[in-house]
Protein backbone atom coordinates (compact mmCIF):
# COMPACT_ATOMS: atom_id res chain seq x y z
CA UNK A 1 0.00 0.00 0.00
CA UNK A 2 3.16 2.23 0.27
CA UNK A 3 3.03 3.00 -3.42
CA UNK A 4 -0.35 4.40 -4.98
CA UNK A 5 -1.59 3.24 -8.50
CA UNK A 6 -0.78 5.97 -11.64
CA UNK A 7 -3.88 6.77 -11.49
CA UNK A 8 -5.15 7.18 -8.47
CA UNK A 9 -1.50 9.03 -7.72
CA UNK A 10 -2.33 11.68 -10.75
CA UNK A 11 -5.67 12.38 -9.19
CA UNK A 12 -4.61 12.74 -5.94
CA UNK A 13 -1.80 15.82 -7.61
CA UNK A 14 -4.69 17.66 -9.44
CA UNK A 15 -6.85 17.92 -6.57
CA UNK A 16 -3.40 19.02 -4.01
CA UNK A 17 -2.50 21.82 -6.42
CA UNK A 18 -5.81 23.02 -7.25
CA UNK A 19 -6.78 23.25 -3.21
CA UNK A 20 -3.14 24.57 -2.31
CA UNK A 21 -2.96 28.43 -2.49
CA UNK A 22 -0.04 29.78 -5.40
CA UNK A 23 3.36 28.92 -4.04
CA UNK A 24 3.32 26.65 -1.46
CA UNK A 25 6.34 24.37 -1.09
CA UNK A 26 3.91 21.32 -0.62
CA UNK A 27 4.09 19.42 -3.73
CA UNK A 28 2.61 15.63 -4.43
CA UNK A 29 5.95 13.74 -3.08
CA UNK A 30 6.73 10.97 -0.63
CA UNK A 31 5.66 12.55 2.59
CA UNK A 32 2.35 13.89 1.04
CA UNK A 33 1.56 10.08 0.09
CA UNK A 34 2.37 9.36 3.45
CA UNK A 35 0.23 11.56 5.41
CA UNK A 36 -2.28 10.41 2.49
CA UNK A 37 -2.12 6.75 3.35
CA UNK A 38 -1.83 7.14 7.10
CA UNK A 39 -5.41 9.37 7.43
CA UNK A 40 -6.97 6.61 5.01
CA UNK A 41 -6.28 3.83 6.98
CA UNK A 42 -6.90 5.80 10.06
CA UNK A 43 -10.62 7.13 8.93
CA UNK A 44 -11.66 3.19 7.45
CA UNK A 45 -11.00 2.35 10.58
CA UNK A 46 -7.23 0.01 9.93
CA UNK A 47 -6.08 0.93 12.83
CA UNK A 48 -3.11 -1.91 12.87
CA UNK A 49 -2.46 -0.82 9.47
CA UNK A 50 -2.27 2.82 10.62
CA UNK A 51 0.74 2.16 13.25
CA UNK A 52 2.74 0.10 11.11
CA UNK A 53 3.45 3.52 8.81
CA UNK A 54 5.34 4.74 12.10
CA UNK A 55 8.90 3.52 13.02
CA UNK A 56 9.58 0.44 14.63
CA UNK A 57 11.13 2.41 18.02
CA UNK A 58 7.85 3.84 18.04
CA UNK A 59 5.76 1.73 18.11
CA UNK A 60 7.61 -0.28 20.53
CA UNK A 61 8.04 3.05 23.03
CA UNK A 62 4.46 3.81 22.93
CA UNK A 63 3.06 0.03 23.51
CA UNK A 64 5.93 -1.07 26.54
CA UNK A 65 4.27 -0.24 29.08
CA UNK A 66 0.87 -1.67 28.08
CA UNK A 67 -1.10 1.61 28.51
CA UNK A 68 -4.29 2.16 26.37
CA UNK A 69 -6.44 5.50 26.20
CA UNK A 70 -9.91 5.11 26.15
CA UNK A 71 -11.90 6.23 22.70
CA UNK A 72 -8.08 6.91 21.67
CA UNK A 73 -7.53 4.74 18.36
CA UNK A 74 -3.85 4.99 17.85
CA UNK A 75 -2.15 5.71 20.97
CA UNK A 76 0.96 6.41 18.33
CA UNK A 77 -0.71 9.68 18.10
CA UNK A 78 -2.86 10.48 21.17
CA UNK A 79 -1.78 13.85 21.27
CA UNK A 80 -3.31 15.35 17.95
CA UNK A 81 -6.03 16.61 17.74
CA UNK A 82 -7.11 14.20 14.20
CA UNK A 83 -6.61 11.19 16.20
CA UNK A 84 -8.50 13.22 19.44
CA UNK A 85 -11.75 14.21 17.58
CA UNK A 86 -11.72 11.60 14.66
CA UNK A 87 -15.06 11.83 14.14
CA UNK A 88 -15.43 15.54 13.31
CA UNK A 89 -11.89 15.41 11.41
CA UNK A 90 -12.74 12.21 9.48
CA UNK A 91 -14.18 15.05 7.08
CA UNK A 92 -11.03 17.40 7.07
CA UNK A 93 -8.22 15.01 5.83
CA UNK A 94 -8.95 15.21 2.17
CA UNK A 95 -5.56 17.93 1.98
CA UNK A 96 -3.60 15.82 4.15
CA UNK A 97 -0.91 18.37 4.34
CA UNK A 98 -0.08 22.20 4.34
CA UNK A 99 3.89 22.16 4.00
CA UNK A 100 6.70 19.96 4.83
CA UNK A 101 10.14 21.40 5.52
CA UNK A 102 13.23 19.10 5.18
CA UNK A 103 15.58 19.49 8.26
CA UNK A 104 19.22 19.69 8.35
CA UNK A 105 20.22 16.34 8.93
CA UNK A 106 18.33 15.52 5.35
CA UNK A 107 16.69 12.51 7.01
CA UNK A 108 14.17 14.10 9.06
CA UNK A 109 11.31 16.43 8.18
CA UNK A 110 8.52 17.87 9.50
CA UNK A 111 4.64 17.71 7.80
CA UNK A 112 2.35 20.69 9.02
CA UNK A 113 -1.42 19.42 8.76
CA UNK A 114 -3.55 22.94 8.89
CA UNK A 115 -7.10 23.19 7.95
CA UNK A 116 -10.69 25.87 8.70
CA UNK A 117 -12.69 23.06 10.94
CA UNK A 118 -16.23 24.11 11.46
CA UNK A 119 -14.75 28.07 11.31
CA UNK A 120 -11.46 27.24 14.22
CA UNK A 121 -8.01 26.62 12.79
CA UNK A 122 -6.91 23.32 13.88
CA UNK A 123 -3.37 22.53 13.36
CA UNK A 124 -0.90 19.70 13.77
CA UNK A 125 2.91 18.98 12.74
CA UNK A 126 4.45 15.48 12.26
CA UNK A 127 7.58 14.64 11.91
CA UNK A 128 9.25 11.65 9.57
CA UNK A 129 12.33 9.74 9.26
CA UNK A 130 13.89 8.78 5.63
CA UNK A 131 15.28 5.47 5.97
CA UNK A 132 16.91 6.08 2.45
CA UNK A 133 13.37 3.95 0.64
CA UNK A 134 10.44 5.10 2.67
CA UNK A 135 9.36 7.92 4.76
CA UNK A 136 8.02 7.07 8.08
CA UNK A 137 6.51 8.57 11.16
CA UNK A 138 8.20 9.59 14.10
CA UNK A 139 8.49 11.62 17.09
CA UNK A 140 10.60 15.04 17.01
CA UNK A 141 12.72 13.65 20.12
CA UNK A 142 14.52 11.50 18.00
CA UNK A 143 15.42 13.97 15.42
CA UNK A 144 17.25 16.03 18.35
CA UNK A 145 18.45 13.40 20.66
CA UNK A 146 20.14 11.80 17.15
CA UNK A 147 23.84 10.78 18.53
CA UNK A 148 23.65 12.08 21.81
CA UNK A 149 25.26 9.32 24.76
CA UNK A 150 22.73 7.15 26.19
CA UNK A 151 23.21 6.01 30.21
CA UNK A 152 21.37 3.87 31.28
CA UNK A 153 20.39 3.01 35.28
CA UNK A 154 18.05 0.42 36.64
CA UNK A 155 14.83 2.02 35.27
CA UNK A 156 16.01 4.30 32.89
CA UNK A 157 17.53 4.72 29.45
CA UNK A 158 18.59 8.36 29.74
CA UNK A 159 19.45 10.22 26.14
CA UNK A 160 21.51 13.03 27.39
CA UNK A 161 22.43 16.05 25.39
CA UNK A 162 26.66 16.11 25.58
CA UNK A 163 26.57 19.38 27.50
CA UNK A 164 24.63 17.97 30.31
CA UNK A 165 25.75 14.43 30.47
CA UNK A 166 28.06 15.42 33.04
CA UNK A 167 25.18 15.76 35.38
CA UNK A 168 24.60 12.23 35.59
CA UNK A 169 26.78 10.78 38.35
CA UNK A 170 26.64 7.63 40.12
CA UNK A 171 24.41 9.03 43.08
CA UNK A 172 21.85 11.00 40.61
CA UNK A 173 21.50 7.31 39.10
CA UNK A 174 20.74 6.00 42.68
CA UNK A 175 18.45 8.68 43.54
CA UNK A 176 16.47 8.32 40.58
CA UNK A 177 15.79 4.84 40.82
CA UNK A 178 15.34 4.69 44.29
CA UNK A 179 12.58 7.90 43.73
CA UNK A 180 10.78 5.68 40.58
CA UNK A 181 10.64 2.29 43.28
CA UNK A 182 9.71 4.16 46.02
CA UNK A 183 6.40 5.66 43.99
CA UNK A 184 5.81 2.89 41.80
CA UNK A 185 5.64 0.89 45.60
CA UNK A 186 3.04 3.92 46.86
CA UNK A 187 0.94 3.88 43.57
CA UNK A 188 0.88 -0.19 44.05
CA UNK A 189 2.50 -1.63 41.44
CA UNK A 190 4.13 -4.81 42.47
CA UNK A 191 7.65 -6.70 41.86
CA UNK A 192 6.43 -7.35 38.43
CA UNK A 193 5.65 -4.03 37.48
CA UNK A 194 9.05 -3.00 39.04
CA UNK A 195 11.19 -5.96 36.81
CA UNK A 196 9.21 -5.12 33.33
CA UNK A 197 10.32 -1.34 34.37
CA UNK A 198 13.98 -2.68 35.18
CA UNK A 199 13.60 -4.54 31.46
CA UNK A 200 11.98 -2.39 29.50
CA UNK A 201 13.26 0.46 31.12
CA UNK A 202 12.04 4.44 30.49
CA UNK A 203 12.99 6.51 27.94
CA UNK A 204 14.16 9.54 29.43
CA UNK A 205 15.54 12.58 26.91
CA UNK A 206 17.57 14.91 28.94
CA UNK A 207 17.85 17.71 27.12
CA UNK A 208 20.08 21.06 27.09
CA UNK A 209 16.94 23.99 27.60
CA UNK A 210 13.44 25.09 27.86
CA UNK A 211 13.82 26.19 24.39
CA UNK A 212 14.44 22.77 23.28
CA UNK A 213 11.75 21.09 24.84
CA UNK A 214 9.63 24.37 23.25
CA UNK A 215 10.90 23.30 19.99
CA UNK A 216 10.11 19.43 20.68
CA UNK A 217 6.73 20.07 21.91
CA UNK A 218 5.34 23.68 21.11
CA UNK A 219 5.39 24.66 24.67
CA UNK A 220 8.01 26.38 26.86
CA UNK A 221 8.33 24.24 30.21
CA UNK A 222 11.20 22.63 31.88
CA UNK A 223 9.88 18.84 30.99
CA UNK A 224 6.85 16.85 29.41
CA UNK A 225 5.37 13.63 30.14
CA UNK A 226 4.81 12.41 26.31
CA UNK A 227 1.63 10.43 26.41
CA UNK A 228 2.06 9.25 22.72
CA UNK A 229 5.79 7.81 23.11
CA UNK A 230 5.77 7.40 27.06
CA UNK A 231 9.07 9.11 26.72
CA UNK A 232 10.19 11.79 29.87
CA UNK A 233 11.31 14.75 28.13
CA UNK A 234 13.15 17.18 30.36
CA UNK A 235 15.41 20.26 30.86
CA UNK A 236 16.71 18.76 34.44
CA UNK A 237 17.30 15.45 35.88
CA UNK A 238 15.44 13.61 37.69
CA UNK A 239 12.42 15.35 37.13
CA UNK A 240 9.99 13.70 39.94
CA UNK A 241 6.58 15.51 38.96
CA UNK A 242 6.84 13.92 34.88
CA UNK A 243 8.16 10.45 36.07
CA UNK A 244 4.96 10.05 38.29
CA UNK A 245 2.42 11.01 35.81
CA UNK A 246 3.97 8.12 33.42
CA UNK A 247 3.84 5.85 36.64
CA UNK A 248 -0.02 6.50 37.74
CA UNK A 249 -0.91 5.67 33.85
CA UNK A 250 1.49 2.56 34.86
CA UNK A 251 -0.18 1.84 37.27
CA UNK A 252 -4.09 2.43 35.40
CA UNK A 253 -3.34 0.76 32.24
CA UNK A 254 -6.44 1.87 30.71
CA UNK A 255 -7.51 5.32 31.15
CA UNK A 256 -9.35 8.24 29.87
CA UNK A 257 -6.71 10.78 28.25
CA UNK A 258 -7.99 13.75 30.33
CA UNK A 259 -7.85 14.28 33.85
CA UNK A 260 -9.50 16.96 35.92
CA UNK A 261 -5.94 18.93 36.96
CA UNK A 262 -6.69 19.29 40.55
CA UNK A 263 -6.22 15.75 40.83
CA UNK A 264 -4.01 14.83 38.23
CA UNK A 265 -1.70 17.47 38.88
CA UNK A 266 -1.74 17.35 42.15
CA UNK A 267 -0.96 13.98 42.73
CA UNK A 268 2.51 14.59 40.53
CA UNK A 269 2.96 17.69 43.09
CA UNK A 270 2.57 15.02 45.94
CA UNK A 271 5.07 12.63 44.64
CA UNK A 272 7.17 14.16 42.91
CA UNK A 273 7.04 18.61 43.65
CA UNK A 274 7.43 20.29 40.97
CA UNK A 275 10.14 21.38 38.74
CA UNK A 276 12.84 21.05 40.94
CA UNK A 277 10.97 22.47 43.88
CA UNK A 278 9.89 19.71 46.89
CA UNK A 279 6.96 17.96 47.68
CA UNK A 280 7.35 19.18 51.41
CA UNK A 281 8.12 23.01 50.13
CA UNK A 282 5.15 22.85 47.77
CA UNK A 283 2.72 21.96 50.80
CA UNK A 284 4.16 24.32 52.90
CA UNK A 285 3.59 26.92 50.06
CA UNK A 286 0.25 25.77 49.51
CA UNK A 287 -0.93 26.69 52.93
CA UNK A 288 0.13 30.08 52.73
CA UNK A 289 -1.22 30.29 49.47
CA UNK A 290 -4.57 29.94 50.74
CA UNK A 291 -4.53 31.26 54.25
CA UNK A 292 -3.34 34.89 52.56
CA UNK A 293 -6.27 33.70 49.93
CA UNK A 294 -3.82 34.10 46.88
CA UNK A 295 -5.21 31.01 45.58
CA UNK A 296 -9.19 30.50 46.55
CA UNK A 297 -10.08 26.47 46.25
CA UNK A 298 -12.75 26.82 44.42
CA UNK A 299 -11.05 28.37 41.48
CA UNK A 300 -9.21 25.93 40.69
CA UNK A 301 -11.83 22.74 40.69
CA UNK A 302 -12.57 22.84 36.96
CA UNK A 303 -9.68 22.36 33.98
CA UNK A 304 -10.00 26.09 33.19
CA UNK A 305 -9.70 27.54 36.13
CA UNK A 306 -6.75 25.24 37.15
CA UNK A 307 -5.00 26.44 33.84
CA UNK A 308 -5.47 29.49 34.71
CA UNK A 309 -3.68 29.78 37.99
CA UNK A 310 -1.17 27.31 36.50
CA UNK A 311 -0.01 30.33 33.98
CA UNK A 312 1.07 31.92 37.30
CA UNK A 313 2.36 28.90 38.91
CA UNK A 314 0.45 29.19 41.74
CA UNK A 315 -2.41 26.30 41.30
CA UNK A 316 0.39 23.55 41.55
CA UNK A 317 1.09 24.24 45.29
CA UNK A 318 -2.34 24.28 46.10
CA UNK A 319 -3.49 21.20 44.11
CA UNK A 320 -0.02 19.08 45.36
CA UNK A 321 -1.57 19.91 49.20
CA UNK A 322 -5.46 19.29 48.56
CA UNK A 323 -4.64 16.04 46.71
CA UNK A 324 -2.01 15.21 49.93
CA UNK A 325 -5.19 15.98 52.08
CA UNK A 326 -7.65 13.40 49.77
CA UNK A 327 -4.88 10.55 49.62
CA UNK A 328 -4.71 10.63 53.38
CA UNK A 329 -8.36 10.31 53.42
CA UNK A 330 -9.30 8.07 50.87
CA UNK A 331 -5.87 5.50 50.22
CA UNK A 332 -4.21 5.25 47.48
CA UNK A 333 -7.12 3.00 45.60
CA UNK A 334 -9.93 4.89 46.07
CA UNK A 335 -7.62 7.86 45.23
CA UNK A 336 -7.39 6.47 41.41
CA UNK A 337 -10.98 5.42 41.49
CA UNK A 338 -11.74 9.08 41.94
CA UNK A 339 -9.30 9.97 39.77
CA UNK A 340 -10.89 7.42 36.90
CA UNK A 341 -14.39 8.92 37.64
CA UNK A 342 -12.90 12.53 37.19
CA UNK A 343 -11.34 11.58 33.47
CA UNK A 344 -12.62 11.22 29.75
CA UNK A 345 -11.91 13.24 26.64
CA UNK A 346 -11.27 16.97 26.74
CA UNK A 347 -14.38 18.20 25.97
CA UNK A 348 -15.88 16.07 29.01
CA UNK A 349 -13.35 17.39 31.56
CA UNK A 350 -13.16 21.00 30.18
CA UNK A 351 -17.22 20.89 30.51
CA UNK A 352 -17.36 19.81 34.16
CA UNK A 353 -18.66 22.31 36.13
CA UNK A 354 -16.46 23.25 39.92
CA UNK A 355 -20.26 22.04 41.43
CA UNK A 356 -20.07 18.75 39.88
CA UNK A 357 -16.42 18.28 40.76
CA UNK A 358 -16.92 19.56 44.06
CA UNK A 359 -20.05 16.92 44.78
CA UNK A 360 -18.05 14.14 43.41
CA UNK A 361 -15.21 14.77 45.77
CA UNK A 362 -17.75 15.29 48.61
CA UNK A 363 -19.13 12.08 48.38
CA UNK A 364 -15.98 10.25 47.69
CA UNK A 365 -14.78 11.73 50.64
CA UNK A 366 -18.32 10.81 52.39
CA UNK A 367 -19.12 14.38 53.69
CA UNK A 368 -22.24 15.66 53.57
CA UNK A 369 -21.76 19.04 52.05
CA UNK A 370 -18.30 20.65 50.70
CA UNK A 371 -18.54 22.85 53.56
CA UNK A 372 -18.04 19.57 55.55
CA UNK A 373 -15.26 19.61 53.05
CA UNK A 374 -13.30 22.59 53.40
CA UNK A 375 -13.49 22.76 57.18
CA UNK A 376 -11.85 19.35 57.20
CA UNK A 377 -9.38 20.35 54.29
CA UNK A 378 -8.72 23.47 56.97
CA UNK A 379 -8.14 20.96 59.88
CA UNK A 380 -5.43 19.07 58.05
CA UNK A 381 -3.61 22.38 56.98
CA UNK A 382 -3.67 23.01 60.76
CA UNK A 383 -2.18 20.13 61.52
CA UNK A 384 0.40 19.40 59.16
CA UNK A 385 1.55 23.58 59.58
CA UNK A 386 2.60 22.36 63.17
CA UNK A 387 3.44 18.69 62.98
CA UNK A 388 5.22 18.38 59.55
CA UNK A 389 6.09 22.14 58.32
CA UNK A 390 9.55 22.66 56.33
CA UNK A 391 9.40 26.65 56.56
CA UNK A 392 6.53 29.36 57.16
CA UNK A 393 6.05 31.54 54.78
CA UNK A 394 4.02 34.51 55.82
CA UNK A 395 4.18 38.41 56.50
CA UNK A 396 7.25 40.40 57.97
CA UNK A 397 5.69 42.04 61.06
CA UNK A 398 8.31 44.22 61.97
CA UNK A 399 9.62 45.69 58.83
Amino acid sequence: MRCPSAATFLLFLTIVSLALPHGSSVYADERVDLMKEYFDLVVSGNYESATHLWTESAQERSSRFGIEYAEIPVKLDCVSPIIQNLAVMRDYLYVPVKETTMLPSGDFTTIRYSQLVDGELVEHTYWAWYDSTYYWLTYPQDYYARGWPVETSRYLRIHAHPSVRGYLNAAVLREADAFIERTARSLGLGDDELRMLAERKIEYFYVDSDETIQAITGRLTKGTYDLASDDILSAFFPHHHELTHLLVNIRLRRLPLYTQPILQEGLAVHYGGRWGKSPEALTDLGVFLIREKLVELDSIMTFDGFRTNAAADIAYPVAGLFASFVLERLGTDDYLKLYLKQSGNFEAVRSMSAGEVKDALTEALGEATWSDVVDRFDGYMDRISTEAAYFLPGRITDG
